[in-house]
Parts: C-alpha cells; sequence; structure tokens
C-alpha cells in the first residue's frame, strides 16, 4: 500500500508538472518561407497575442483546502481550515513555457499558537489553452483549525487561539476539463496567464466535467462530541472517502477599458458520489450512490500593456456530498495569485522582427 501511493504521488508529479511546462499553445500567424500567412486561430480585433514574447513575472500566491461537515439532524456545521501559508515566487513565459515556481514566504507562519502548525503537500494546475481549460489537483495536509469555534466554546473571544485538530489529514486528487465555445473571440490566456491580451469585451458559454477522490481521516473523531451534546449516539467519523463523477455548465466573461481588465466565470453542475465510512468504533459502512452538487468560481482584474502587466486572480472549486445519511460534507480548495510581470522585446527575438513598444502605460 505504502509503495503504491509513493508510485502514484511520482506519477502526479510527473504530470502536473509537465503540464504546467506544455500548457499554452501558440496560436499567433504562422508564417512560411514564402511569407504565406495561415489563418488565424483567433480574431486579431478582439485577442492579441504575446507568446512570442519572453516575459518575467514576480509571483505571490496562496493556496488551502477548507471542508465542512453538517450533522443533519441539529443542522449544526464545524467548519475546519488549514493554517494559511504565503509562497513567494517567480515565473517566465515563452512560446509554449509558462512556468512558475514558489517557496514558502519567510516568516509567514508565526501564528502557529493561535491557528495550530498545518504540514501541506499542495500541487494545484490550472491550463488555459486556446478552446480548453484543465485543472488539475493533488493535495495532502495535516493539521486544521476550527472556523466556527463559538459552536464548541460559547466563551470564545476574538483573538483568542481557535480549537486546533493536529490529527486531522485530508488527501484530494482529481480534474476538471471545460471547453470554450467563444475561442476565437474570448482568451482566459489573457486573464490567467498573460500570454495573450483582451482588447475588446467578450464572454463565452463553456461546458466540461471531471473526477474527484476526497479523503479524510482522524484519530479521535472528526467531528468534536462537544459540539452535539444533546445526541444521544454523537456522530464520531475517524474516516469519510469521497469519490464523485460530474458534468457542469457555465460562463465567462471579461470586461475591458482601455488597458483594464476584470474577469468572471462561473461554473455549476452536479454528479454522482460514492462514499464509505469508519467510525472511532471500527464499524466501516458504504453507502449508496447519491447526487452531490459542484462549484467552480474562478476570476481577474487588473492591467495588461504591450510591455507590461499586474493582475489578481483566484479560483475556488467546492463539492457538496452526503457521505452517510446523517451528515453532508462540503469540500472547497482554493487559490489566490498576484503578478506583476514585464515583456522583453528585443530578448530572443524571431524572424518576425517584432518592435518594442515605446511606452509601458
Amino acid at each position: 500500500m505504502r509503495n503504491w501511493l509513493i508510485n502514484t504521488i511520482w506519477v502526479v508529479v510527473f504530470v502536473l508538472i509537465s503540464s504546467n511546462i506544455l500548457s499554452q499553445q501558440t496560436d499567433s500567424v504562422l508564417v512560411t518561407s514564402n511569407q504565406e500567412l495561415k489563418p488565424m486561430a483567433f480574431d486579431t480585433n478582439y485577442i492579441d497575442s504575446y507568446a512570442d514574447i519572453f516575459a518575467l513575472r514576480f509571483i505571490l500566491t496562496n493556496k488551502k483546502n477548507e471542508f465542512s461537515i453538517l450533522e443533519k439532524e441539529s443542522g449544526r456545521t464545524v467548519d475546519y481550515s488549514p493554517n494559511s501559508q504565503l509562497n513567494i515566487g517567480a515565473g517566465f513565459s515563452y512560446k509554449w513555457m509558462n512556468v512558475n515556481l514558489s517557496v514558502a514566504f519567510p516568516g509567514s507562519n508565526k501564528d502557529n499558537d493561535v491557528f495550530g502548525n498545518t504540514r501541506r503537500f499542495d500541487l494545484q494546475t490550472n491550463l488555459y489553452s486556446r478552446k480548453f481549460v484543465v485543472d488539475l489537483v493533488f493535495q495532502w495536509y495535516r493539521g486544521f483549525y476550527v472556523l466556527n469555534p463559538t459552536l464548541i466554546n460559547p466563551g470564545w473571544q476574538p483573538g483568542d487561539p481557535y480549537p486546533i485538530r493536529d490529527d486531522i489529514k485530508s488527501f484530494a486528487m482529481g480534474f476538471t476539463g471545460n471547453y470554450v465555445f467563444n475561442n476565437k473571440k474570448f482568451s482566459y490566456q489573457a486573464a490567467f496567464t498573460f500570454n495573450e491580451r483582451q482588447k475588446k469585451s467578450a464572454g463565452s458559454f463553456t461546458v466540461g466535467g471531471g473526477w474527484l477522490m476526497f479523503n479524510l481521516k482522524s484519530d479521535t473523531g472528526l467531528v468534536p462530541s462537544a459540539l452535539f451534546p444533546d445526541s444521544i449516539t454523537p456522530i464520531n467519523f475517524s474516516k469519510i472517502t469521497l469519490n464523485t463523477i460530474y458534468g457542469m455548465g457555465g460562463y465567462a466573461h471579461t470586461f475591458i477599458i482601455r488597458k483594464w481588465y476584470f474577469t468572471l466565470a462561473l461554473g455549476l453542475g452536479s454528479g454522482i458520489s460514492t462514499s464509505s465510512s469508519k467510525t472511532t468504533a471500527d464499524i466501516k459502512s458504504k453507502n449508496k450512490p447519491s447526487f452531490s452538487i459542484v462549484s467552480d468560481f474562478r476570476g481577474s482584474v487588473g492591467y495588461n500593456s504591450e510591455l507590461f502587466y499586474v493582475g489578481l486572480s483566484w479560483f475556488t472549486g467546492a463539492f457538496a456530498v452526503n457521505s452517510t445519511k446523517d451528515i453532508l460534507v462540503t469540500y472547497s480548495l482554493s487559490r489566490l495569485n498576484f503578478y506583476v510581470g514585464y515583456r522583453f522585446y528585443n530578448l530572443f527575438q524571431d524572424k518576425h522582427g517584432m518592435v518594442r513598444p515605446k511606452k509601458m502605460f
């Protein structure tokens, strides 16, 4: 079992890194030796491509996963979150390559006494091509705190340490793929990878689907018994595993004011989920397939010119699954990115003989 897990981790790491490096497709004009122009893959009245220009960027990023457990009889919910971690790094784009590297920001976790210590291995990759958007996730977290502490301790005050559960471990692995219908006028790449620029406002409907596996484990029960003092048989699950296959549809739109942009995208869907659980008394059970609700929300805002770009982007995916007849589990993953980048027109200049713009703004 341990060897299987190690091999799986290495395969997923390889796929994610390879996909991140190879995610960008060059859709600019192709020029042959006799200067014959091939058809454009996009409408140049709406989109400019910078795929042939080398760009460097500075990055700040924050990634995490959170989950909630709802006890249906009482209607009360316990919310768990990891101790947040800020990463700092750099990246570059050129041709088909789009690479980002980041490490933990020094001194960003000096609040372990308040939120607890979270250990993590978090790989999230969003791949944006001309027609497709693919999201890949591989997460392992250990150590959470209770986001709504007054449910457990009514006397809790802001500034007090949060209830800490360093015994809870979560593991998530999955993917989502979406097709972009209006891909000649609307560019996801302009808002999220910056190797293109949206020149006019445009939007597109999307359709797709995916798969998610989510696993929770704890030593003393995922739901604190103190949360349900009136229960004769309080919920005390030590392990919950969810598998979900789903389909979804959505819409994305970019609003342009000069060289400023604002992009919003929302996807909604449903799927079929299977689940299994184990209590602290080592009672195992498998549950009948049930319907689940899936959503994703992403956006980006910033400034994108021929030379310089700056932007803030975010992504959140959420899954609500009936894990047993008694409880509902909601899992969400998120990422927040801040970029500042610059394009170098005279570096690796190609046969198109690109001219460097005279103004940055």
